[in-house]
């Protein structure tokens, strides 16, 4: 935006006010609630992540469709969380608080030492800290790499020199990209855009580099079989009619009230973007650049077809800050001093609002306690050593509970993410054939492992539920004598051993 090699400190009391907020949710949270939240993927790569560090093997032991990065992460929150005594949930929670750090330490480094850029600019960050698009969706990968991006984007733009700060920072940004392949290319649509423009590109490409390359390098000392198994099985899974999301049209989402209120958002950062070029408050490469960015950002969330709040966060997070940093450099350009003066109040009232909203919100999400439907089923699960859940989607109060009770779900899959694919195999009997072999390995399973509980939680395709799809089309239920023990009120179905208590 505006070039200078000394960041400004004003930044530092917000920032440090700002972070105390999440931090002291976040191990609230963590260490004294009986129920301490934490969002559904968070805790499904977390439970995960506590496996492998305890020597299971990734894509083998679990069949896991998410790429490794966040996986490793996770493993590390584990590791941190033992050497210091904290919950996992507890660190994992201070990573996010942390990732926003390094990120507003970065934004000051990209603003003149005069003026309160940095501020607003950090205070932008701290609302996407807090907020996120939704306060159920912090700790999501999506917010993880927009609190890097956001940030690395800004300094990019500006004439900053390179800091230790800032190193971090790339080397981080280099990691979390790898968590989806469009993360990448932002990344690398950002480095085109400036690819002249920095006697120090060599070094940001290096640390860059080495990010991405730290969860491949780390997958393949597993060994080969789960290297191999991310290119074999993981990545065409994602690309593929496997996912049954990428049969969804966009169409329809696209005159919905939420996808206009993001285009209206985009519209406005353009609009901004045109009116601060025309003023000469951003040059003609970085407004080109930060158009160029934001249309991906916005296309990337619209081809993955999931419409998931957390998958805007990206978009949201680039649009709002750029939004706010714009309209603060425009405010000073106006005159008289007055109307300079309300320009400027408007645009720190708007931040300021969004993260005490934000915050407001955050709490809320924090006390909310378990879920009805999870609460239907809590008493059942208790003192129960292993268990094996069947659900389309990623139940996250069930990994969470798994990681606090010392509670092991049977492998190898988190959730059945590859079922609607099979299911939705016109030709049945090659349907029928894929199914029997889907279910085969974990009617041994069972039969082998005797978990204490097997949970069919609600989940529908069309007509059916996923334990519809188990009984009548694979025809492979009740195993091995176990009895069907309650159906909740919510439509999850328990069956137990038959020796099981009630």
């Amino acid at each position: 935006m505006t070039s200078s090699s000394t960041g400004n400190r004003s930044w530092l009391p917000i920032l440090l006010i700002g972070l105390s907020v999440p931090t002291a949710l976040g191990v609230w949270n963590g260490e004294i609630s009986d129920h301490p939240w934490l969002n559904h993927d968070v805790s499904n790569a977390l439970y995960v992540g506590s496996r492998v560090f305890d020597g299971e093997i990734l894509y083998l032991d679990w069949k896991y469709y998410v790429l490794p990065a966040v996986v490793f992460l996770s493993e590390a929150a584990w590791g941190l969380a033992r050497l210091s005594s904290l919950s996992p949930i507890t660190m994992t929670n201070l990573i996010v608080v942390a990732f926003a750090a390094l990120g507003g330490a970065t934004l000051a480094r990209a603003f003149p030492a005069r003026g309160n850029g940095a501020l607003v600019a950090v205070l932008a960050q701290l609302g996407v800290l807090v907020y996120a698009g939704d306060p159920a969706d912090f700790g999501q990968r999506e917010q993880l790499f927009a609190l890097l991006f956001v940030p690395y984007f800004i300094w990019r733009s500006s004439a900053a020199r390179l800091s230790p700060v800032v190193c971090l920072l790339l080397f981080g940004l280099g990691y979390i990209a790898m968590i989806k392949p469009h993360f990448v290319v932002a990344v690398a649509l950002t480095e085109l855009a400036y690819l002249r423009a920095s006697p120090s590109r060599h070094a940001i490409w290096g640390l860059l580099l080495a990010g991405a390359a730290v969860s491949p390098l780390l997958l393949l000392l597993q060994g080969r079989e789960p290297f191999l198994a991310l290119w074999t099985r993981v990545l065409p899974y994602h690309t593929s009619r496997m996912d049954s999301f990428l049969n969804q049209s966009w169409f329809p989402f696209l005159s919905s009230a939420r996808h206009l209120a993001v285009l209206g958002l985009g519209a406005a950062l353009l609009g901004a973007l045109w009116f601060a070029r025309r003023r000469g408050l951003i040059g003609r490469r970085a407004a080109i650049a930060t158009a160029a960015v934001a249309v991906w950002l916005h296309a990337s969330f619209l081809q993955q077809r999931k419409f998931f709040s957390y998958h805007e966060i990206p978009f949201i997070a680039f649009a709002y800050t750029h939004l706010l940093v714009l309209a603060w450099g425009l405010a000073q350009r106006l005159a008289p001093t007055l109307l300079r003066r309300l320009g400027s109040a408007a645009v720190l009232v708007v931040a300021l609002g969004v993260f005490g909203w934000g915050s407001i919100q955050l709490a809320a999400q924090f006390d909310a306690g378990p879920s009805a439907p999870f609460q239907s089923i809590e008493p059942f699960l208790e003192h129960k050593k292993l268990v094996l859940v069947f659900s389309f989607s990623v139940e996250g109060e069930l990994f969470t509970h798994a990681i606090l009770h010392g509670m092991e779900l049977m492998g190898p899959w988190t959730s059945h993410y590859a079922l609607p694919g099979l299911l939705a195999d016109e030709d049945r009997e090659r349907r029928r054939l894929a199914l029997r072999a889907y279910f085969a390995p974990i009617a041994e399973a069972i039969e082998a492992r005797r978990p204490d509980l097997v949970l069919f939680l609600p989940g529908w395709l069309g007509s059916r539920t996923l334990h519809d799809v188990f009984v009548r089309d694979a025809g492979m239920f009740p195993i091995a004598g176990y009895r069907f023990l309650a159906r909740t009120r919510y439509g999850w179905m328990i069956y137990a051993p038959p020796d099981a208590g009630t």
